[in-house]
């Protein structure tokens, strides 16, 4: 393959529906989608059919390929990755005209979590993965890095970089954090910046929506697996006491070697 724009997208495990391209494509611009189903039709995207990453976990193999899909590629090649909840409003390599100015990775900023220490309380009063996973990830940044705890986190939900030895190298990083910790992978990306000593790109814009994307666009999304609260009953409840038992000392901490 050689070089050129690319956007993709991963669907692993039936997890959701593949949503559809709404925009005016640049025939320069290749748009891809990694999957595990054979019987898996697009009008918009290229299907490329791979062994899942991991068997077992579906999301996990998604985020294997959002971090490490630049292996599918040449070296020069300036990638969009964006979940398959993003809708594009423009063609890709718009976003990767405006992102990769200065830097060759970017990230959106996480516009609603002003801290990664904030970010933590809020997985955690989420359940969105072991109590343990993130206290001994937390413990770990805190007494490793302990600037980044008041870093502003960035947004995972689009990723433009360039393909390149140092990003690449970013990305090999940010998979191993993840591999290491909890699967909430956006509570790594600023560590494994630091790492790798590779510099992002900071996009300050709203998630939810921007002049290049939409989000989230679910279609029949399978919610079991995504945190312990999303089909509980009495959620906001468990929410709030799970932030009064485990998010809590994510701040009291603090005050503490």
């Amino acid at each position: 393959m050689t070089s050129s724009d690319v956007v993709f997208t991963a669907l692993f495990g039936g997890y959701e529906n593949l949503n559809e391209l709404v925009i005016e494509k640049n025939p320069n611009t290749k748009y891809i989608c990694f999957t595990d189903d054979s019987n898996l039709k697009s009008q918009s995207w290229e299907i490329r059919v791979i062994e899942p990453p991991s068997h077992h976990d579906p999301a996990k193999s998604s985020r294997a390929i959002k971090m490490l899909g630049h292996r599918f590629f040449p070296m020069g090649t300036r990638l969009l990755y964006i979940d398959n909840t993003v809708e594009l409003k423009v063609d890709g390599a718009l976003v990767l005209d405006a992102w990769l100015k200065s830097d060759h990775v970017a990230f959106m900023s996480h516009y609603s979590r002003k801290t990664l220490r904030g970010e933590f309380f809020v997985c955690s009063a989420y359940g969105m993965d072991e109590q343990k996973k993130f206290w001994t990830q937390f413990q770990k940044y805190k007494h490793a890095f302990p600037g980044v705890l008041d870093e502003r986190p960035y947004w995972g939900g689009m990723i433009a970089r360039v393909n390149s030895p140092e990003t690449d190298h970013f990305m090999e990083v940010w998979d191993e954090q993840f591999r290491l910790y909890s699967k909430r992978d956006q509570l790594s990306i600023n560590v494994s910046s630091l790492i790798s000593n590779v510099s992002i790109n900071r996009v300050f814009a709203q998630n939810d929506v921007s002049e290049w994307h939409v989000w989230p666009i679910i279609t029949m999304r399978n919610l079991s697996g995504r945190d312990t609260t999303s089909l509980a009953k009495f959620r906001k409840m468990k929410i709030i006491l799970n932030g009064l038992r485990f998010g809590i000392r994510f701040y009291v901490s603090k005050f503490f070697n």
